[in-house]
């Protein structure tokens, strides 16, 4: 099944501590800041951030802050600056990322492949193993 992809804003984004019980302050539903990840220096440096939403399989890696027409921003202007908080920024921002990810919908059939697979590895290995033994034991 091909994942759905979306462009996540990142001035929507929230990240939330988690507090002692385990539990996320975060909201229960859109989307959720997983990481931010400040690589390079000047203004080569960019940001990573990372994005989860609570019942999805999120498959792609974190990635790179964008602009509106797509391309990769990098340096202050893509919030990439180590002087200041990624999170105000964003919140004045325009900038986004790409996503791709497993809808929650999609669980059991997945579910139903996964066992499938397994049935007919096991069936497989049921089968060698028979035909090992009556040869050995011929």
């Amino acid at each position: 099944m091909t994942p759905e992809h979306t462009d996540v804003a990142l001035s929507s984004l929230v990240m939330a501590p988690v507090g002692r019980d385990g539990e996320s302050g975060a909201p229960a539903d859109g989307w959720n800041v997983n990481h931010v990840q400040l690589k390079g220096y000047g203004d080569d440096a960019h940001l990573e951030v990372g994005v989860l939403r609570p019942g999805a399989w999120v498959v792609s890696h974190p990635g790179a802050v964008l602009d509106q027409s797509g391309r990769e921003v990098r340096g202050p202007r893509g919030c990439a600056d180590r002087e200041a908080d990624p999170f105000e920024c964003f919140t004045t921002s325009d900038l986004h990322t790409e996503v791709a990810y497993q809808p929650a919908d999609r669980y059991w059939a997945f579910q139903w492949i996964e066992t499938g697979i397994f049935l007919a590895l096991s069936g497989l290995l049921a089968w060698f193993c028979s035909w090992w033994l009556r040869r050995r034991t011929a």
